[in-house]
């Protein structure tokens, strides 16, 4: 399932980004990022441990080119 949203994200950018931009042209994305942090702890001398979740957080990001590129 995340190879696939890996890929289908990755095709998306490619697809969503122009190879040129003029002055005055927006560009709009909408992503999603998968936080994937591969980390955990056990605290022996208080006895406590950590567990951290995944989670897939979505992202807009809206550029304005000012210039040509």
């Amino acid at each position: 399932m995340k190879k696939l949203l890996l890929a289908a994200t990755a095709i998306a950018m490619t697809a969503a980004a122009p190879a040129f931009a003029d002055q005055g042209d927006w560009l709009i994305r909408l992503r999603a990022i998968d936080v994937m942090p591969n980390e955990s702890a056990d605290i022996d001398p208080i006895g406590g441990d950590v567990d951290i979740d995944n989670s897939i957080v979505p992202e807009l990001d809206i550029t304005y080119f000012f210039q040509d590129q």
